[in-house]
C-alpha cells in the first residue's frame, strides 16, 4: 500500500457519506488492493462483517447475485428467487460488501446494488472496476498513479526518494536484489523508469523484478525500446501503453519453458497449487519435474504471486497479469487443449471426493471441493458451453452431490444440476445418479413437486438401464418423501428393503444415509427397539470406515427416537454427543440437532435454555433460508408444540428477551451453549467475558435480578439478557445459578488479594 495513505482516507470520508463507492481505474492501477486495506481498516465499523466477492469469474451476462447470495450464505436452501432472497440477506445488517472486478459485469451489478441498497439501510457497498457502474448515488473515486518525479528536474536521491512510485521500485528492488541502492549514481535512471511507467503500481513492480540482472540504465534502455514498440502496435489501443509493454516485456524476458507455464495455468480462476500444475500443464516441452523451478522462477519475477495455505503454497496470477497469459493460449493451438485438461483434472477432483465420502477423509474431500469451487465452477461453465463436452460437465454437477446436499450448497447445486440435465439428452450414463442427486437437493429446499418429477425420471432410467443402485437410491427418497408427509408405515417398509440392498452392494455411505431415515421413520412407527438395532449397525459401519456425518446423523435420529419415547436423559446425551462431533460442513445437520435440543429441553422442563436454544435455531434457520417444517409434519408439529408449551410455561417478557438473547448468538456461540463448553478454554476465565458481561456477572454473583441490574446499569432488560446468555456462553455454564456461584467464588478470591 506504498503511497496510498491519501487515497484510503479519502474512499473511507465517502463511504461515510454515500452508501456505494466505486473505485475505478485501468487493470493494474492498485483498485483491489486500496480495497482491501479499506475493509481492513473500516473492519470494527461494520458490526455484520466485511464480505469479499471477486466477479472475474462470473461470465460476462452471468448471475452475480447468485454469486453474492452464495458468498455470503455459503450455502443457501431458499427458492426465493435470488435477487428477493439476497435483500433478505442484507436486509436490516450493517455490513461492507466489496465487490471486486465488475467492469464486465457493470450493468448487472448497478441494478442488484441499487435493489439492495434499497433494502438495507446499514449496507455499504465498494465496487472496483475499470468503469463506472453508472448507479444512482453512486460516488465515484479514481484511483491515481503513484506520483513520479521529472527526471529532468530532480537534483539528488534524496529528492527521488519521497515520491511514491520510486519507494515502491526500491522496495520491490531490494526485495529481488538486496544489494540495490537508490545512491547519487542511478537516481535520474530510477527517476526515469518510474516516470516511463507513469507511476503504475503492477508495471513498476513487474520492471523492478528485472533489477537483479540489470542496472537501472539498462532497464531504461530496454524499457524505452519496448515502450516505442508497443506504441506503434494498434491491439494496445484503448489499454494503458505502458502497463502493456511492461508485461509483454516481461514475457519476452521469460526463459520459453516459463512463457509455456504462464500461458497454460491461466485457465486456472482463483489460484492452483504445485500438484495441479503439474497435472495440467506439464507434458514433453515442460515436465512436471520442471514445474516447480519454472514457478519459482515466475514468483521471482513477480508475474505469479505465492501465498501459504493451511498445508502447502498457493499460487495466484494478479488478473492483468492472467488476462495477458490467456491471451496468449488463445492465441496458439493450445487453447482448447489446456481447458480441457484443466476440467480435467478438476472432474477427476470431485470425483475422488465423492468416492471419499464414507472414509476418513471426509471432512478434507469436502474441504478441498470448498478450496477449489471458482476452479470447479470454471470446469462446469466450461464444459457445458462447450459442443461435445456436456457430459463432463453433468459428471462434475454429479460428482459434487455431498457439496451440493450436505455442505449447503442447495441453491447452486439445483442451478447447476438442471443446467447440466438440459444440455445432455443421452439416458445413459450419470444422468439417473444426477436426477437423484437433484431431488435430493429438491426435497431439501421443500418442494416436493419438483423431487417428484426427477424421481419419476430417475426411475424410469434405472429400471430400463437395470440400474439397481440408483432405483434404490431413488427408492430411498421416495420413503423420506413419504415419512415427510406422515406416512411412517409405509416408509418404514420401504426403508426396510432399501437397507437390505445396501447392505449387499456394499454402498457405505448409502446405507448410513438409509439406516439414518430408517431410524426416524421407526421412531414415527413407535418401533424403538428396531430403531435401536439399527442405530447401533450404522455406527458400526461408520466406526469401520471412518467416516463422520453418518456417525453424527446416526446419534442424532437415535437420540430423537429415545426423546420420541420418554427418556429425555438419553436423548440429551445422544445429540449433544452428534453436535459435538462439530461437522462445520453440515449447517441443515447443526440446525436440525440444535431443534432437537430445544425440544429435549423443554422436556426436562430447563425452560429458559430451551428458550435461548430455540432463539439461536431460529435465527440459524433464517440464515439458510428455510425452516424446520421443510423436514416434514412431524417436525414441525414438535416445533410449533414446543414453542407454545414454551410460551405457556413462561412469562411473555421472559420468553421473548430468551429468545432475542439466542438469536444474538453466532452460530459457534450457540453450539458451545447447547453444549455448556466454554467458547476458548474448557475452565472458565474471565478474560474471555467483555468488561461489560462481567459486570453483569458480578451482579448476578451479589444476589441481583435481571431488572435489578438494568437499572442499575441503565440497560434495558433484553440487553442485560443478551449479556448473560453471552457469558453462559463462554464459560460453559448451562445455569444463571452456576454463574453465580463462580462469579461469587471469584470476587471472595478477589477480596482476598
Amino acid at each position: 500500500m506504498v503511497g496510498r495513505a491519501d487515497s484510503l482516507r479519502e474512499v473511507v470520508r465517502a463511504l461515510r457519506k454515500v452508501p456505494l463507492v466505486t473505485l475505478t481505474g485501468p487493470g493494474g492501477i492498485g483498485k483491489s488492493r486500496l480495497a482491501i486495506a479499506v475493509a481492513e481498516s473500516e473492519r470494527a465499523h461494520y458490526g455484520d462483517g466485511v464480505w469479499h466477492v471477486d466477479l472475474s469469474n462470473v461470465p460476462a451476462g452471468g448471475p452475480i447475485d447468485e454469486a453474492i447470495l452464495e458468498s455470503l450464505t455459503r450455502g443457501d436452501h431458499s427458492m426465493t428467487p435470488s435477487g428477493r432472497r439476497l435483500n433478505d440477506v442484507v436486509a436490516g445488517k450493517r455490513m461492507l460488501l466489496i465487490l471486486d472486478n465488475c467492469e464486465h459485469v457493470s450493468r448487472q451489478v448497478s441494478v442488484v446494488t441499487s435493489d439492495m441498497l434499497a433494502t438495507a439501510r446499514g449496507l455499504s457497498v465498494l465496487a472496483t472496476s475499470r468503469i463506472a457502474l453508472d448507479s444512482v448515488g453512486e460516488r465515484v473515486v479514481q484511483v491515481p498513479p503513484l506520483a513520479v518525479p521529472d527526471p529532468d528536474l530532480v537534483t539528488d536521491a534524496a529528492e527521488v526518494r519521497a515520491f511514491d512510485g520510486v519507494r515502491l521500485l526500491v522496495a520491490r528492488a531490494m526485495a529481488a536484489s538486496p544489494s540495490f541502492d537508490l545512491d547519487q549514481s542511478n537516481f535520474r535512471e530510477v527517476a526515469a523508469v518510474c516516470s516511463r511507467l507513469e507511476g503504475w503500481p503492477l508495471a513498476i513492480e513487474l520492471a523492478a523484478s528485472q533489477l537483479r540482472s540489470l542496472t537501472p540504465a539498462q532497464l531504461l534502455e530496454t524499457l524505452d525500446d519496448r515502450l516505442a514498440l508497443c506504441s506503434k502496435d494498434p491491439a494496445t489501443i484503448a489499454r494503458h501503453t505502458s502497463l502493456r509493454a511492461v508485461i509483454g516485456w516481461s514475457w519476452e524476458l521469460c526463459e520459453p519453458a516459463a512463457r509455456t507455464l504462464w500461458q497454460r495455468a491461466s485457465p486456472f480462476a482463483d489460484g492452483f497449487d504445485l500438484d495441479a500444475a503439474r497435472q495440467v500443464c506439464s507434458d514433453e516441452r515442460l515436465p512436471s519435474e520442471e514445474i516447480w523451478r519454472v514457478m519459482d522462477s515466475l514468483v521471482s519475477n513477480s508475474i505469479l504471486v505465492a501465498t501459504r495455505g493451511p498445508s502447502s503454497l498457493r499460487f495466484r496470477f494478479l488478473e492483468t497479469v492472467r488476462q495477458f497469459g490467456r491471451e496468449q493460449l488463445d492465441l496458439s493451438a493450445e487453447r482448447v487443449h489446456y481447458d480441457r485438461r484443466h476440467r480435467d483434472y478438476f472432474r477427476s477432483m470431485t470425483a475422488d471426493a465423492a468416492r471419499a465420502w464414507d472414509t476418513a477423509e471426509q471432512t478434507a474431500s469436502i474441504r478441498k471441493i470448498r478450496a477449489e469451487k471458482a476452479n470447479i465452477t470454471r470446469a462446469l461453465g466450461w464444459s457445458l458451453a462447450t459442443p461435445g463436452e456436456e457430459e463432463a460437465g453433468l459428471e462434475i454437477a454429479t460428482h459434487l452431490r455431498y457439496h451440493w446436499a450436505i455442505d449447503g450448497s442447495i441453491r447452486d447445486g439445483r442451478r447447476w444440476l438442471q443446467r447440466a440435465l438440459d444440455a445432455t439428452t443421452t439416458d445413459a450414463g450419470m444422468r439417473p445418479t444426477a436426477l437423484w442427486v437433484l431431488a435430493w437437493v429438491t426435497i431439501l429446499q421443500g418442494d416436493a413437486g419438483a423431487c417428484s418429477v426427477a424421481l419419476d425420471e430417475a426411475g424410469e432410467l434405472a429400471l430400463a438401464g437395470d440400474d439397481r443402485i440408483a432405483s434404490t437410491r431413488a427408492q430411498v427418497l421416495r420413503a423420506t418423501a413419504l415419512l415427510w408427509v406422515g406416512d411412517a408405515h409405509n416408509a418404514v417398509t420401504s426403508l426396510r428393503s432399501a437397507l437390505e440392498f445396501f447392505r449387499g452392494a456394499e454402498d457405505a455411505g448409502a446405507l448410513l444415509f438409509t439406516s439414518m431415515m430408517l431410524i426416524l421413520a421407526l421412531a414415527e412407527a413407535g418401533s424403538a427397539e428396531e430403531a435401536e438395532s439399527v442405530a447401533t449397525e450404522a455406527l458400526s459401519v461408520s466406526g469401520r470406515s471412518g467416516e463422520r456425518w453418518g456417525r453424527a446423523q446416526s446419534l442424532w435420529a437415535l437420540g430423537y427416537c429415545r426423546w420420541l419415547a420418554g427418556d429425555h436423559e438419553a436423548a440429551h446425551t445422544l445429540v449433544e454427543s452428534s453436535l459435538n462431533l462439530r461437522l462445520d460442513f453440515d449447517q441443515t445437520g447443526t440446525a436440525l440437532k440444535l431443534e432437537t435440543l430445544v425440544w429435549v429441553a423443554a422436556s426436562r422442563r430447563e425452560y429458559e435454555r430451551a428458550a435461548t436454544l430455540l432463539g439461536g435455531v431460529q435465527q440459524l434457520w433464517k440464515r439458510l433460508g428455510t425452516s424446520i417444517s421443510a423436514f416434514g409434519i412431524h417436525f414441525a408439529r414438535h416445533a410449533h408444540e414446543c414453542e407454545e408449551a414454551l410460551r405457556l410455561t413462561m412469562s411473555a417478557a421472559r420468553f421473548d428477551s430468551r429468545v432475542a438473547a439466542g438469536r444474538a448468538l453466532h452460530v459457534e456461540e450457540l453450539i458451545n451453549y447447547a453444549l455448556g463448553k466454554a467458547l476458548a478454554n474448557s475452565s472458565p476465565d474471565e478474560r474471555h467475558l467483555t468488561p461489560r458481561e462481567n459486570e453483569v456477572s458480578r451482579f448476578v454473583g451479589e444476589g441481583l435480578s435481571t431488572e435489578e441490574i438494568a437499572e442499575r446499569l441503565t440497560l434495558s432488560v433484553r440487553t442485560v439478557e443478551g449479556h448473560l446468555t453471552h457469558a453462559l456462553a463462554k464459560l460453559g455454564f448451562r445455569s444463571r445459578t452456576q454463574l453465580a456461584l463462580w462469579a461469587a467464588k471469584r470476587s471472595a478470591a478477589n477480596r482476598g488479594m
